[in-house]
């Protein structure tokens, strides 16, 4: 199966998050949605490794926070 990888570099950068050992930050859509912005580490698999334990607790009916897989100015 292969999942879309949103660029977000449009989206109004809100706010950095602290918590956490990764650098993220809040961002907004056009449309006012708010999401969490992951970078991932290099050559660790953060990012497909979260996607696919979601995907499969989703499968297993296990409650799971919706993710998706982004790129912002280059880095996933």
């Amino acid at each position: 199966m292969k999942f879309p990888i949103i660029d977000i570099a449009g989206y109004v950068r809100i706010s950095d998050e602290p918590m956490g050992s990764k650098d993220k930050f809040w961002c907004e859509d056009a449309a006012g949605t708010r999401f969490l912005f992951k970078n991932s580490r290099p050559n660790t698999g953060e990012h497909w490794s979260e996607k696919l334990a979601v995907e499969l607790g989703r499968r297993l009916g296990v409650p799971c926070p919706p993710v998706e897989l982004a790129r912002c100015n280059g880095r996933l």
